[in-house]
């Protein structure tokens, strides 16, 4: 557990065993994990960035809202509380969907340090990124970023698709290494 990968909170372990369900291997459990934390967690990305409970997990469900570095702290959280290993990464990507009025915050469609959480399933780490949710995505028009599990290899990986255009929504920029915490620069 860490200050905001807190795993270790009550409310996250609750949360976590809840919505694993108490039955299924770990890549069944963590799926279900995803789909309660991209759906059943509104994403905002018009959160306060200077305060830190935007940033732990058990404030971002008590909240049930978060951007993408809440909503990744509590994946990895509740990854962690239910026995999978999980971590946080970043990378920055290019919103080709970026709406008028995010543009206008942030002055770029570029999201730098996005986030998203690293699971250890299946003999390997799969990133997870459960920041849009299913509502959000369906007001856009668009399919939400899923995990899909091929049975035969046991493989695990994350697709996205676009049910009106060819376009990609989101272009990887710039990766970086996974981190058990997730750091913060505000005080």
């Amino acid at each position: 557990p860490g200050s905001f990968i807190d795993s270790d909170s009550p409310q996250v372990a609750q949360f976590a065993d809840r919505a694993a369900g108490p039955s299924g291997n770990d890549v069944e459990r963590a799926l279900e994990l995803y789909r309660a934390i991209r759906d059943g967690i509104i994403y905002d990305p018009y959160v306060d960035l200077a305060d830190p409970d935007n940033y732990r997990a058990s404030a971002v469900l008590t909240r049930g809202r978060g951007f993408c570095i809440g909503k990744a702290a509590l994946l990895a959280a509740s990854a962690r509380a239910i026995g999978v290993p999980a971590r946080v990464g970043y990378a920055d990507v290019r919103n080709h969907l970026t709406s008028p009025r995010f543009y206008e915050h942030i002055k770029s469609d570029v999201f730098i340090w996005h986030s998203y959480a690293d699971l250890y399933l299946a003999g390997r780490w799969v990133k997870a990124t459960p920041a849009f949710d299913i509502a959000l995505c369906s007001k856009l028009g668009l399919k939400p970023l899923a995990f899909l599990q091929d049975v035969l290899t046991g493989a695990v990986s994350i697709e996205q698709a676009l049910l009106k255009s060819p376009l990609p929504r989101l272009a990887l920029l710039a990766a970086s290494a996974s981190h058990p915490e997730v750091f913060l620069a505000v005080e």
